[in-house]
């Protein structure tokens, strides 16, 4: 069988521990061919053989079939794999034995247990005589593909790293077209009315198309309300506000310069842009229209008023069971020996500590994050205090690592509490609880000497960023004037760390990196970002 411009988007799941086959297009390719295909999918599954394209090709064993079957070309692959027991799991492919062709890809996906490309040490067997010599002209990219590359042949002239830039010119080479179809609606959607988001405010009364991205923003600023009331706002936001013209990622409250992350007062919000720019505007608490959800008028906006994306209730039992649960946890204990077997050296007593001693507020945040319904519904909270009880140690350790790590500054302001209970803020839709049960559930993440490929693991997808250097540029960028790098980290470890750069007198040397942080940011992966928060225990991490 032949698959010609073919296209796979969206989340495969692999059932039962058989070790079967599993790709984003074909588990196994057997004499068929597969050119122009796209995979953007997050594929997981306990235990099988997974190739982001296809687990495996084979061309019947037929040296005079080579290039006629088992052909691979033209294709890229893109997302994420997680195997929790892996059978030779490669980002683009498991093997190709025997003699299938493999050219002109490009992989981005990130393995986290797994081979970066190809899967299978049949890459190395028998000098390569049935794999290795008939794959040539695959890429993966530089900070955006992950996994290991363990053989002989993983990284050579046959499969190169290449530059984000470079490989998206060549994926615009393949002619794949399939990614881009549109499919067309329903007749089950047609017969109940079922519109595209794209025309969810349009037979609004009121409806202005000029002001289309300005209902999708008030969104942001109002979760809760109906289309009705968001027109109706839409429609009075000031001719030269931005709100018109700029999509909005995000709206989070914030107090004293800091963010607001639970229902405390709040006295601004902080607009985050799709730009890559930010409005800070003054809020102030008004007669809310709805009992349970809070309205504040905003600076320069009239009527337009502000939401946070919690519900105002009667959590205090919730609050108290859920408390009981994380408190149970100790560090030094067989349920996180079971997710890190050396609990010691994460080094993390003191944050575990000052954790386990501000649960009340941490709790209450996360909490107020996770529940939304405006109703009390019994069932849900059984449900969510069962899914601590099942994962207490892991959100545990993951609050403990966040506050050991993550409490870094951007002039003053701190992103701890945003990175932990506002994960949305760069416009990705994030479950706060599902993210800190799916970080800690890797014993690396936790690892202090793998902050950076922790970020890279679990992180990064919420953010936008390819890589923890990105991260924090951006948010260099975002929140402060600053645009040098060495000079944002330098000044920002001032008060934990003397640092002396200088020039090497060394002429052979005259030329290297001195700055401390492009000296650190190295490509090595280190701890860089513990030196970045505000403990002296971090201090010493460098």
């Amino acid at each position: 069988m032949d698959f010609l411009n073919v296209a796979f988007i969206g989340k495969l799941t692999g059932v039962g521990n058989k070790g079967w086959d599993l790709g984003g297009i074909a588990g196994e390719l057997w004499r068929g061919n597969i050119k122009h295909a796209y995979v953007d999918a997050d594929i997981v599954a306990d235990r099988a053989r997974v190739g982001g394209l296809v687990a495996r090709t084979d061309n019947g064993s037929d040296p005079n079939g080579i290039d006629k079957y088992a052909s691979v070309r033209n294709a890229v692959t893109k997302g994420t794999i997680d195997v929790k027991n892996p059978v030779e799991v490669g980002g683009f492919i498991s093997k190709n034995w025997t003699w299938g062709r493999v050219a002109d890809t490009v992989s981005m996906m990130k393995v986290k247990n797994g081979e970066e490309f190809y899967g299978s040490r049949d890459l190395e067997a028998e000098g390569g005589y049935y794999t290795k010599n008939w794959i040539e002209r695959n890429y993966v990219v530089k900070d955006v593909s992950e996994g290991s590359h363990s053989f002989n042949g993983s990284r050579s002239n046959r499969i190169q790293e290449i530059s984000l830039e470079d490989a998206n010119k060549k994926i615009e080479s393949f002619g794949i077209t399939a990614d881009k179809f549109e499919i067309k609606p329903l007749v089950e959607d047609t017969l109940n009315s079922v519109k595209p988001k794209s025309d969810t405010y349009k037979d609004t009364q009121d409806y202005d198309t000029s002001r289309e991205l300005a209902y999708r923003n008030i969104e942001k600023l109002q979760p809760f309300y109906n289309k009705e009331w968001i027109v109706n706002q839409g429609n009075k936001i000031p001719a030269d506000s931005k709100l018109l013209t700029t999509e909005v990622l995000s709206v989070t409250g914030m107090k004293d310069g800091q963010f607001v992350t639970d229902l405390s007062d709040a006295d601004h919000i902080m607009i985050h842009y799709a730009d890559k720019t930010k409005e800070i505007k003054a809020i102030t608490q008004k007669e809310s229209k709805v009992q349970q959800v809070r309205e504040y008028s905003i600076e320069g906006l009239g009527d337009i008023v502000y939401t946070p994306n919690m519900v105002v209730k009667d959590r205090t039992q919730l609050i108290s069971d859920i408390k009981a649960k994380l408190a149970s946890v100790e560090l030094d204990s067989d349920e996180v020996r079971k997710i890190n077997n050396n609990p010691k050296m994460l080094y993390m007593e003191e944050s575990f500590k000052e954790v386990k001693d501000n649960l009340d507020a941490l709790v209450k945040a996360l909490v107020e994050n996770e529940d939304h319904q405006l109703n009390t519904d019994e069932a849900a909270k059984r449900a969510l205090i069962k899914k601590v009880e099942d994962n207490k140690a892991k959100i545990m350790l993951a609050l403990a690592y966040l506050n050991q790590y993550y409490g870094i500054k951007f002039d003053g302001l701190n992103i701890k509490n945003m990175m932990t209970f506002k994960p949305d803020f760069y416009g990705k839709n994030v479950n706060v609880l599902d993210r800190l049960i799916s970080f800690a559930s890797n014993g690396n993440n936790l690892k202090g000497d793998q902050s950076h490929d922790a970020f890279n693991r679990a992180l990064a997808s919420a953010t936008g960023k390819a890589n923890l250097h990105e991260f924090l540029k951006y948010n260099m960028e975002l929140f402060t004037s600053e645009t040098d790098m060495n000079t944002w980290f330098k000044n920002n470890i001032a008060d934990n760390a003397y640092v002396v750069e200088k020039q090497s007198s060394n002429p052979d040397f005259a030329n290297k990196k001195h700055k401390l942080y492009e000296v650190i940011n190295n490509g090595h992966h280190g701890r860089y970002i513990s030196t970045t928060s505000e403990s002296e225990e971090s201090a010493y991490d460098l």
